[in-house]
């Protein structure tokens, strides 16, 4: 069995692995988690809120969870005539929605905090190595040293779990109809693949090589104001703080470049980044860089073509991933996953003769037109060729 290799020596290990003889050793900064040995009751804790219902003055009393959530069923015995159908949440992409009880991973998005099972990212990526992030993600304690053998990759541990994001969500939803987990792992991997998830990192290369140099940045800053332009690798749905994830790979860049040489677009990076935070326009709407502002920097920097991108980021998530669908096998609460909608198409109408559905048509102004689609994530690669740097 290896023996564990300490994060200090992680330089060593890149020097080795890029074959850059003679770089020197440097140190990263010691960055630690807030530490609080009892986490605050969630949403205030366990309580009951009463509702009025002014459509008919009746008051209901709601139960609330030690976990500061509500129970979406108990909103259907408030009605008010109509239909007769009860209250329900219209929440588009779930943005205030607690949709499983988990144990996995924690994010304060506010705070900037990210943690694994309770382990700080910061101390991870800095003391720990990926395989053995991936058996505490998956099994919910660091490994002992007879169940490890030792490997060190601290962008793998960056990127092995995120709570509920996009392709989590995907994997949950379709275990929950009980697939085998290698189908359950292809349909998060397929979500993965998507330009506004997993490839997001590529969109921030192609913003930058855009960009071209440091001078044109003022501009393209106006041209992001007035919505002429996209801002790649800033904002989260979830931190309204620093990523905790895009401080740590900042660092590991700089590490990698002191050895592979310094990307141009790294001085355009950080030029873009120092004139964001400096703007009132994107401090007022929290806007800091993210994981994926720098990663792929890091990425190339290490020899890996674009295209590759979403398949590192998929790698260690599959840690994740399986973490999840292991345990939502375990869940009591685990049910088949059937979101309701708000329906607001047309009420009833009867089949109308091929002849006369022109005519109809016209009268029917709120009819589906179609429209030009937007060019996919797999066509924009191709067209930009397999290996564009």
């Amino acid at each position: 069995m290896a023996e564990h290799r300490p994060a200090s020596t992680r330089l060593d290990v890149l020097s080795r692995q890029l074959m850059a003889a003679g770089a020197s050793s440097l140190q990263r900064t010691s960055t630690r988690g807030e530490e609080m040995l009892f986490r605050p009751a969630p949403g205030g804790g366990k309580g009951t809120l009463t509702v009025v219902d002014n459509r008919s003055g009746k008051r209901y009393a709601l139960n609330i969870s030690e976990g500061g959530t509500l129970n979406a069923s108990e909103l259907k015995q408030i009605k008010a005539g109509g239909d007769g159908v009860g209250l329900r949440v219209y929440d588009p992409g779930y943005t205030n929605t607690t949709a499983v009880i988990s144990r996995i991973s924690f994010i304060d998005g506010d705070k900037g905090i990210l943690r694994y099972r309770g382990y700080p990212i910061e101390e991870l990526a800095e003391k720990g190595h990926f395989l053995e992030v991936a058996h505490c993600v998956l099994y919910g304690d660091l490994p002992t040293k007879e169940q490890m053998d030792k490997f060190q990759d601290i962008m793998f541990t960056l990127h092995a779990e995120h709570e509920m994001n996009c392709s989590t969500a995907a994997a949950r939803h379709l275990a929950s109809s009980e697939v085998d987990v290698y189908t359950a792992m292809a349909g998060a991997v397929g979500a993965l693949y998507g330009p506004l998830h997993g490839g997001a990192n590529e969109a921030v290369l192609r913003m930058l090589t855009r960009i071209g140099k440091v001078e044109n940045i003022p501009a393209f800053i106006t041209g992001v104001k007035a919505k002429k332009e996209k801002l790649f690798g800033f904002g989260h749905r979830v931190y309204r703080n620093f990523d905790p994830r895009a401080k740590i790979i900042k660092e590991v860049a700089e590490e990698v470049f002191s050895i592979t040489g310094r990307d141009p677009l790294i001085e355009v990076a950080v030029a873009l980044q120092e004139a964001a935070l400096g703007d009132e326009y994107f401090v007022q709407r929290k806007l800091y860089p993210n994981v994926d502002f720098y990663s792929g920097l890091v990425y190339r920097a290490m020899g890996f073509p674009p295209a590759f991108f979403p398949v590192l980021f998929a790698i260690p998530r599959i840690a994740g991933y399986c973490a999840h669908w292991r345990e939502s096998l375990t869940d009591p609460d685990t049910k088949i996953i059937r979101p309701q909608q708000d329906y607001k198409g047309v009420w009833f109408r009867h089949f109308t003769p091929l002849g006369q559905r022109a005519e109809e048509q016209q009268r029917q102004q709120d009819a589906d037109t179609l429209v030009p689609l937007p060019p996919s994530n797999a066509y924009q690669r191709r067209t930009a060729g397999s290996n564009w740097q």
